[in-house]
């Protein structure tokens, strides 16, 4: 992702703890905005990608949509789960790079109405009830991953 925002829709599997975060099953981003990308969830490489691994665009669900900056702006991504929304174990979720070091703001969906999020080195963590406006000057561009789930 450069200046110009870019928003993506990625597709994990059912990871519950830090041993065995989500996997990424799927992933489709655009230049244009979110439509678009949502629109690539039903691609025939996005169907093939998903059946591939046991899963269908048509049945995943929108767990959280994390964004660049404060306030629900920039760049963003919607996470989708393969195997429906959030229960109370949730979905174990590890972002790539550039979100380890971008991500500031986020709202849930369904049932996805709480989330731990935890620093790059680990050290800190705290518990959000979502959506939530800003993570706040220790977790902001400093994410290295979150349990997403239902309280």
């Amino acid at each position: 992702m450069g200046t110009k925002p870019e928003f993506c829709v990625i597709v994990v599997d059912k990871g519950t703890s830090a041993a065995r975060p989500s996997k990424e099953l799927y992933k489709a981003c655009s230049d244009k905005g979110m439509s678009d990308a949502q629109a690539k969830l039903q691609s025939p490489e996005a169907k093939s990608s998903l059946a591939q691994a046991g899963a269908a665009a048509a049945t995943s669900t929108p767990l959280v949509r994390w964004w660049q900056d404060y306030g629900y702006t920039g760049s963003s991504t919607i996470i989708y789960g393969a195997y429906g929304t959030c229960d109370t174990a949730g979905y174990y979720l590890v972002p790539n790079s550039w979100w380890q070091l971008n991500l500031s703001s986020m709202q849930g969906y369904g049932q996805c109405n709480f989330s731990t999020i935890h620093a790059k080195n680990s050290s800190y963590y705290t518990q959000y009830a979502l959506p939530v406006w800003y993570v706040g000057s220790i977790l902001n561009d400093n994410v290295g991953s979150m349990q997403v789930y239902l309280q």
